[in-house]
């Protein structure tokens, strides 16, 4: 006859092992139970705090306690029950097995099919979250996600003397989202998918949160970085950053630095500084200076005053535009002709705007036409070329103002430098399943509300012709 567990359990043993777990501390049910662990002792030490244990059936439903205590208990084997036939293809190995060694206990038999395997706490805990981003459709999206070949592809195909210079608001990039898997990711395969040699970061608020980018770029650990590179390892380089030393000016709730990512194989680096023009931007411009072949080219990244509701600062952010106009005066006072200069960022303001005006009449030119959308959402929804001049609904906020010598169409014979090639681009950076939407509805989120903007620049050397013989 078949006999129940609870007919083999020594009475006195049962009795002792109840009055213990009323008792014992966490640190001495580990001791006395190695096999439960931190998680299993601290779940019983919580059970008790909730309810007194009155009985051993009180903590026998945690999965990984039932067989260890039918041991503790004094179980004895059922010599009734017929072990079930094992087969070997080869006969089995005698194991030793040391004297200090615990005796394994061993799961009663029963007629029915055999019980499901007990899993570790720590396991369960997974299969809940599991459950939890299953619900969420994060599982679906994450599947998805990291079987689209399309994100392991460049966009095109750049000749080695043409350099890809790139403006981003991170939108208050800090050191949580730097952290944050997603955000991370999302923003290094944007830069590395549309190959850019620079970019200027605004809306930094901790610097140390660029250099977190740089270590995923130059020693990936996330799986689509990786799948990228293996890709495309002609096309990988190596990273660097730096950040304004001191905070340019304040961002919603918090203060803002500037911050520059580049290729060391392809680019190398000066000097950098902040303007010093207190009182005549909201944020402080931030200059670098950088060589690209053989030329000199400084780059000024700014982030204009917002014009606020119903365009409140409008006139405040034509004052900042003015004050660049100024600064366009000083550049060309004191720069030898042979240095570009770039004037990149968040400026808040469609090119289209008369404020402008300042900039081109001094020769510079939008690398963007007038209302094109660079904002995440407005592109999304098509939004874009073709609105009305200046339209406020689609504002181009983000952009870069090129100097006169970047435009030469003709060059000296013999000469050497820099030229814009026309091509320019508003990206749309890349979507991420562990990013939510912002309004948490089911969907994969973009790591800022700010696309990237790109332009190309090509070195030449035009060298001397000889007369024909």
């Amino acid at each position: 006859m078949h006999k129940r567990p609870s007919d083999l359990i020594d009475p006195d043993r049962k009795k002792d092992v109840l009055k213990f777990f009323k008792v014992a501390s966490e640190s001495e049910i580990i001791n006395r139970y190695p096999s439960f662990g931190e998680t299993l002792a601290h779940n019983i030490i919580l059970k008790r705090q909730n309810s007194p244990l009155k009985r051993l059936r009180d903590i026998w439903n945690l999965g990984a306690v039932r067989e260890v205590l039918l041991s503790d208990c004094g179980m004895v084997i059922d010599d009734n029950i017929k072990d079930e036939q094992v087969i070997n293809e080869q006969p089995p190995q005698p194991r030793s097995v040391s004297a200090n060694t615990r005796p394994i206990p061993v799961a009663t038999h029963y007629p029915s099919a055999p019980p499901l395997p007990q899993l570790p706490p720590a396991d369960h805990d997974v299969i809940e979250l599991f459950r939890a981003l299953k619900d969420m459709g994060l599982v679906e999206r994450w599947t998805k996600y990291i079987n689209d070949s399309d994100i392991l592809t460049t966009n095109d195909a750049l000749p080695s003397n043409t350099y890809r210079l790139a403006t981003w608001n991170l939108d208050r990039f800090t050191l949580a989202k730097a952290r944050h898997s997603g955000f991370r990711e999302a923003i290094c395969l944007t830069i590395l998918s549309n190959q850019f040699d620079l970019i200027a970061f605004q809306e930094v608020v901790e610097p140390e949160s660029v250099q977190l980018l740089v270590n995923e770029l130059n020693d990936p650990v996330l799986p689509m970085l990786r799948g990228w590179i293996a890709v495309n390892q002609a096309k990988y380089g190596s990273y660097k950053a730096f950040s304004s030393s001191d905070k340019t000016g304040r961002t919603f709730q918090a203060v803002e630095y500037s911050s520059i990512l580049y290729r060391t194989d392809r680019l190398q680096a000066i000097s950098s500084r902040v303007l010093s023009a207190s009182g005549k931007f909201s944020r402080l411009p931030f200059m670098s200076k950088f060589k690209l072949g053989s030329s000199i080219l400084m780059l000024t990244s700014v982030h204009l005053r917002a014009p606020g509701l119903e365009d409140t600062h409008l006139e405040k952010n034509a004052e900042e535009v003015a004050c660049l106009a100024d600064f366009v005066d000083a550049i060309t006072d004191t720069l030898s002709d042979k240095i570009y200069y770039v004037i990149l960022g968040d400026f808040n303001m469609d090119p289209g705007n008369k404020a402008f005006d300042a900039l081109r009449s001094r020769g510079l030119v939008s690398t963007l036409p007038t209302a094109c959308a660079t904002m995440a959402s407005a592109v999304e929804r098509g939004a874009g070329i073709g609105q009305r001049q200046g339209d406020s609904r689609v504002p181009c906020l983000d952009n870069a103002w090129l100097c006169p010598n970047l435009l030469a169409s003709e060059v000296d014979e013999g000469s050497e430098g820099l030229k814009f090639t026309g091509v320019s681009a508003v990206v749309i950076p890349s979507r991420h399943p562990l990013i939510p939407l912002p309004d948490f509805s089911d969907g994969c989120g973009r790591p800022s509300n700010h696309c990237p903007v790109y332009f190309d620049l090509a070195s030449y050397s035009v060298t001397h012709s000889t007369p024909p013989p």
